[in-house]
């Protein structure tokens, strides 16, 4: 919300990227068809991890619960879906706490929201059973913290690349920014993508990620890769614009005014589907944003 506001600032476009998420295996989202069913997700936990949280979300009026069962056949029973009162449960064979705690109507999105917390979880295959008490569009989504809070070997075994945009990225009239691979055309893998849970759009327009040179300390030039060089590389398009802007129009434009000029423009490789949830509606082409503004 605080972004959002910026951005309808005059002469301000908020630019972010959308993480280097989608090849971690720390989102899973699956759709329940029927009330009382249930579905078995599989969390590979490796060795020494000291504890983590994951989320599950679903959709108002959608409600679901959970049980667990541990890597050594322990099993946490269906936990009723009752809020403000979490449970906490210790494994006898094991040294794993888990704690559950089930809110509703969560006051940002309105969505039911599930916080699992485990500490000092048994290395190996751990599996959520998620069941449908009250199902009318079925989805759901969990999600495993982002990799610099979580080992790597830590991840669902049959994990979403989808909807892996790390926040904020999916905030409304903010530039959200992945990534491609300017060398060979290709997408890079890692670049968080969509949509978003209600559908919205993001990233909004992907830029060239993968071995992009750069400032480096003392004095220095370097390489790098990531959705974070793609949105510098968007955030200098968008100065460009507001300059152009001000030397010709000279009438104050917003981030909104920005992004669509720069979704006018945008690249989109004929016979593709836009918007997308890897390229959103297309690769940036500040080249063709202003071929946009031509006067035929």
């Amino acid at each position: 919300r605080y972004l959002q506001n910026i951005s309808k600032a005059r002469d301000i476009c908020v630019v972010i990227p959308s993480g280097n998420e989608a090849n971690t295996g720390h989102h899973f989202s699956d759709t329940q068809t029927a009330k009382g069913e249930s579905q078995d997700v599989e969390l590979r936990v490796g060795e020494n991890v000291a504890g983590f949280q994951m989320e599950l979300w679903a959709s108002v009026p959608d409600e679901f619960s959970i049980a667990v069962t541990s890597p050594g056949g322990e099993k946490l029973p269906r936990v009723p879906a009752i809020t403000r009162q979490g449970t906490e449960y210790s494994f006898i064979f094991e040294e794993t706490t888990l704690r559950i705690d089930y809110q509703f109507a969560e006051t940002r999105a309105g969505s039911e929201v599930i916080i699992i917390r485990f500490t000092k979880p048994t290395p190996g295959i751990w599996t959520i059973q998620v069941y449908g008490n009250d199902v009318a569009y079925g989805r759901y989504h969990i999600w495993l913290p982002i990799s610099s809070f979580l080992s790597q070997d830590t991840y669902f075994l049959r994990s979403t690349p989808e909807t892996t945009y790390t926040s904020p990225a999916a905030a409304r009239d903010v530039l959200s920014v992945g990534g491609y691979n300017s060398i060979n055309g290709s997408n890079y893998i890692d670049s968080g993508r969509g949509f978003s849970p209600s559908g919205r759009v993001c990233p909004v327009l992907v830029a060239p990620a993968v071995n992009i040179r750069t400032v480096a300390p003392n004095n220095r030039f370097t390489t790098a890769t990531g959705t974070s060089l793609a949105a510098g590389i968007a955030a200098g398009a968008a100065a460009l614009l507001f300059q152009w802007n001000k030397k010709r129009q000279g009438i104050p434009i917003d981030s909104v005014a920005i992004i669509d000029y720069l979704i006018r423009g945008a690249e989109r490789a004929p016979g593709n589907t836009y918007p997308s949830p890897t390229e959103g509606f297309g690769r940036l082409d500040l080249e063709g944003t202003f071929e946009s503004l031509r006067i035929d």
